[in-house]
């Protein structure tokens, strides 16, 4: 039996196919991204492998030096028998047609199989490792799953927060435990596009901050033009500066980077121009806060200028 999902984000449909349930994209906050069925953009397929029993032959000469190309692994592994598993073989093939667009990732017999010509993800986990997908860190995978595809549709996600004030959003951007969450909370809740994960969207000319379901906090699908970009850290009292956006691009980029090892070149150039342009877009200020939260009229008068 197959269990099917459909969500919408940042304009962006994803399919979510798995072997077993997936509770967590079934809660409250991703029922509301949930769309009817409609063509996907994105296609992700988590398998069950059974490794013990191989149905096919070893890969071949020629299969061996075209998927080399986007392995992350030693050469030596892909005589692992996970590749003689049928469902493998078959999303390895794939990549063949563009395997400079393509990433495959070999751990604890778990393979994961990105095709960004496609904008395909195949997953195969092991047997015995379905419990898996009821842990809070699939959401977590998701999350990164769903993140590495966006730049092929002009998008990028970003551990940030954001909120629409009047008409535009203003994001804030802190490591884990920075107060995003504090900061979410002093808001209405349908003005919360997210606590903890937002997407940075051109369209037009225009970048767009919109809603996900990534976090503790969120008002549903929405989005607004980009205002302000705030970079957060806790203090004794509230201070809001000016700073350069370059400051708060390489916050961004650091925060990330660990996550671009699976994109292609053209992907994280991609990636990079897009995060570039979203940071020189608007201002940005570095806001130290006390305990009791953001001064909201400082934040909202910054929007506006």
């Amino acid at each position: 039996m197959t269990f099917s999902l459909l969500h919408r984000i940042a304009d962006v449909t994803i399919r979510t196919e798995s072997f077993a349930p997936l509770p967590h994209l079934e809660g409250e906050r991703f029922e509301r991204f949930r769309v009817k069925q409609r063509k996907p953009d994105v296609w992700q397929r988590v398998h069950e492998l059974d490794a013990s029993s191989p149905s096919l032959p070893p890969l071949d000469a020629k299969e061996r030096r075209q998927l080399v190309q986007c392995v992350a692994f030693a050469e030596r592994w892909l005589e692992s028998p996970v590749f003689r598993d049928a469902g493998v073989r078959a999303a390895a093939r794939r990549c063949l047609d563009a395997p400079e667009l393509s990433h495959l990732e070999l751990a604890w017999n778990r393979v994961m199989v990105r095709n960004f010509a496609r904008n395909e993800l195949d997953l195969f986990l092991p047997q015995g490792r379905q419990a898996t997908l009821s842990d809070l860190t699939f959401v977590a995978g998701f999350r990164n799953m769903v993140g590495t595809f966006l730049p092929n549709f002009g998008a990028v996600m970003i551990h940030g927060a954001a909120a629409v004030r009047g008409r535009r959003a203003a994001v804030f951007v802190a490591p884990d435990g920075g107060g995003k969450t504090t900061v979410m909370r002093g808001v209405k809740g349908e003005s919360v596009l997210s606590d903890d994960h937002i997407v940075l969207k051109d369209q037009g000319g225009v970048t767009m901050v919109h809603a996900t379901p990534l976090g503790q906090l969120t008002g549903g699908p929405g989005a607004a033009p980009l205002g302000a970009l705030f970079a957060l850290e806790k203090a004794d009292h509230f201070e809001l500066k000016p700073v350069h956006a370059r400051e708060v691009l390489q916050f961004i980029c650091e925060e990330q980077a660990f996550k671009w090892h699976v994109l292609p070149m053209t992907v994280r150039k991609r990636t990079f121009e897009l995060l570039h342009a979203a940071c020189y877009a608007a201002p940005a200020y570095q806001v130290r806060f006390p305990i009791k939260g953001v001064d909201w009229d400082a934040i909202d008068e910054a929007l506006s200028t």
